[in-house]
């Protein structure tokens, strides 16, 4: 096992969150322009033009050699692609119905689901603390739907089945 020096381990402890500080804000400009986009067309158009954005942007990265795309399991990566395009398409259609407060928050509720896989599936132990955790996150989403205890919104159940399906890509990326 290779030994890292001191500053190598220094630049390690400042780039990780330099870099989720960055993705932060490239997410919320992202959100910000599909909401102001979709004031003009619909949010599936939004959507399109975004995943079309995305994928030429890899292949430009591919065809250059600074990625490699190459996968030892193409199921995956397909069922990736997928599940990612349509939380995609569904959050992008959420933003544009709904508030975007709602939508991204309801999107990124797949840490919730996450757990709830880990437990149904994988059979992993549920510890109280994980319980309470997944039931005040509940609640929350609860709160999010029913601010008025009235009305449910179409734009928030879609955003929320963004984050169940943003969950679902996940394994993917072990291919």
């Amino acid at each position: 096992m290779k030994k890292i020096s001191f500053v190598e381990k220094e630049k390690k402890i400042i780039l990780g969150p330099l870099q989720m500080l960055v993705s932060s804000i490239l997410f919320a400009v992202m959100n910000y322009t599909a909401k102001l986009a979709s004031e003009d067309i619909s949010g599936s158009e939004v959507a399109f033009f975004r995943l079309l954005f995305g994928v030429v942007i890899v292949l430009i990265l591919s065809f250059t050699g600074v990625i490699n795309i190459s996968s030892k399991n193409k199921g995956l990566l397909v069922a990736r692609g997928v599940f990612g395009g349509t939380a995609v398409l569904l959050l992008f259609i959420g933003i544009a119905s709904g508030s975007m407060t709602n939508s991204v928050v309801l999107n990124n509720t797949h840490p919730i689901f996450a757990a709830i896989v880990a437990i149904v599936i994988l059979k992993e132990k549920i510890t109280f603390k994980m319980a309470a955790s997944i039931l005040i996150s509940w609640v929350g989403i609860i709160i999010l739907f029913y601010p008025d205890m009235d009305t449910l919104q179409l734009a928030d159940m879609l955003s929320l089945a963004s984050g169940i399906l943003g969950d679902l890509q996940l394994p993917a990326y072990a291919s």
